[in-house]
């Protein structure tokens, strides 16, 4: 299978990973990050796997982080059964760990999204992040923010009257 390495390093087409050379195609780029500097990833988009060829690493931790560690949809990108990906994944370390932290980095994304909605000049952006956090997090439920789930507002008080619903 020929490899592309997701970068737009155009001079050079070759791409060389653990001494072997893989074309390259120009791709956008990673405008967050989140994709590792050395990642291949098949060449042919249409290119799916026989059901008896071979995986390699390479090929199931390339689908894993294009798919943001979505297993079922990396079986689908490879066009293998999910529990063949699944399975692998299990077997090689290398690719478990690269599944981990293809998970935690969409993790550090999403909690980089909320910093900033919660420090935002949008006044509702700010309080939409700031309920999030308090009823969501382990943190606000440690500190009990979550009960308010079950509080209860009469509408039709004249002062707000909150009671728990039983």
């Amino acid at each position: 299978m020929a490899y592309n390495n997701l970068y737009n390093e155009v001079a050079n087409p070759l791409f060389e990973a653990d001494g072997v050379d893989y074309r390259r195609s120009v791709l956008r780029p990673d405008p967050h990050g989140y994709l590792p500097n050395d990642l291949v990833a098949p060449y042919e988009s249409a290119h799916r796997l026989a059901n008896e060829e071979p995986l390699t690493a390479r090929d199931v931790r390339s689908a894993l982080w294009l798919c943001a560690g979505d297993i079922p949809k990396a079986a689908q990108r490879l066009g293998i059964p999910i529990a063949r990906v699944r399975a692998f994944a299990d077997k090689s370390a290398w690719v478990r760990e690269e599944l981990h932290e293809a998970r935690e980095r969409i993790l550090d994304r999403a909690e980089e999204i909320l910093y900033e909605a919660l420090f935002s000049d949008d006044p509702g952006r700010r309080d939409s992040a700031a309920r999030y956090i308090l009823t969501k997090s382990q943190s606000g439920r440690a500190r009990f923010h979550a009960l308010t789930d079950h509080l209860q507002l009469d509408p039709k008080a004249y002062r707000p009257v909150i009671r728990w619903v039983e």
